[in-house]
């Protein structure tokens, strides 16, 4: 970082907008001490949302949702020991020999497995299950499985203060722990005091719509492919639909349904190489299923398909520079967000071509158009 290349980071601005917690631990985490490191806002956000939010925060969040459900708000009565609590002390080994040689992101990571446990130990046990049972022995055995689980996180806001001292604090508050400081030293596991209320307060990391902070674009969610043109029928009663067969190459053929009858003709598309958005979410159309769709521009003098003349069949389309992560059944609603655009008979993204690894895409007819389907 260095003022002349306009790149640094205002860690108080980073501060206000993540917290100072969520900072720490990104930086002890991420960057071994007293090494170089690579910072950016969106390797923040990913390990807020996977592990302080989806881990720590939702271990604290089910937690004390059992202990309402199932105990009155209230501490259940458990037992000594556990295999959480042997898991305790292997971490507590650990994470104090790699303190000692200044590992830190090693010792968080040993604490991040004991978090892991405890979430394990939920999963594995199945409370909501032995709830079902009005015994009095699966009556103690919730209660216990309820203890261990806020007995861990007593046990985790010890191991975490060194680290994240205001959420350490706030996960005893929410306990209901009065006692002030704990200490390693100190700590015997079981020494949480059954009947305890606690006070379930807000989640302690708030989770981060990447699109909205600009860390995602939403053309990373498409896959986009060549696709070409075997099959063209008319669908009876639909006098603007082809039902057409689409090659894919190796990812097989598409029934796609498309309005194309007053811009092609049968003969027109037979053979034609077009780019289909291959994960868009499949759709009725008149009766028939349609397991994707073509791409056209819109211009006010005429409709062309987006086509591409040396690529193969199931070769992807992309822009260079952005990651694709096609999701799983895209959402109309998520394609119409992104915005293509035709200058000059080829398509952009954000001034940006669409491509394959061979070529350029091109717009069938249209030169120049502010609206891509």
């Amino acid at each position: 970082m260095s003022k002349s290349l306009g790149n640094v980071i205002d860690p108080n601005k980073i501060i206000s907008q993540y917290g100072s917690d969520a900072f720490r631990y990104f930086l002890f985490r991420e960057v071994a001490f007293g090494e170089d490191g690579n910072f950016s806002e969106k390797a923040l956000a990913t390990r807020i949302n996977n592990e302080l939010a989806n881990e720590l925060g939702n271990l604290l969040s089910r937690t004390l949702t059992l202990v309402e459900k199932f105990s009155e708000g209230k501490i259940p009565k458990g037992q000594k020991s556990s295999p959480l609590s042997t898991s305790f002390k292997k971490t507590i080994r650990e994470a104090d020999a790699f303190i000692d040689k200044y590992e830190f992101h090693h010792a968080l990571e040993t604490i991040w497995k004991f978090i892991a446990d405890a979430n394990k130990h939920i999963d594995s046990q199945k409370p909501w299950d032995v709830a079902k049972h009005e015994s009095k022995a699966s009556k103690a055995k919730l209660n216990d499985i309820i203890y261990q689980s806020c007995e861990a996180l007593r046990a985790i806001s010890v191991l975490a203060e060194p680290f994240m001292p205001n959420t350490s604090l706030e996960i005893r508050n929410q306990l209901g722990i009065r006692d002030g400081e704990l200490s390693l030293a100190k700590f015997k596991w079981g020494q949480l005091k059954a009947g305890t209320l606690i006070k379930k307060g807000d989640i302690l990391f708030e989770k981060i719509d990447f699109e909205k902070a600009g860390f995602e674009d939403p053309f990373e969610k498409l896959d986009l492919k060549v696709g070409q043109v075997w099959e063209v029928k008319l669908i009876e009663g639909a006098d603007r639909l082809y039902q057409l067969k689409v090659h894919l190459g190796k990812n097989g053929h598409r029934q796609i349904v498309a309005g194309l009858r007053e811009h092609y003709t049968i003969a027109q598309l037979k053979g034609k190489k077009v780019v289909v958005v291959a994960n868009l979410k499949p759709v009725k159309l008149r009766g028939v299923l349609s397991q994707g769709m073509l791409l056209a521009a819109e211009s006010k003098d005429a409709v062309g398909l987006l086509t591409l003349e040396n690529s193969n069949p199931g070769d992807d389309v992309f822009i260079y520079g952005l990651e694709k992560k096609p999701v799983e059944n895209l959402g109309i609603d998520d394609f119409v967000k992104i915005t293509l655009k035709v200058k000059g008979g080829s398509v952009f993204y954000k001034d940006k071509p669409l491509q394959t690894g061979k070529e350029m895409v091109r717009a069938d007819k249209v030169k120049d158009a502010n609206k891509v389907r």
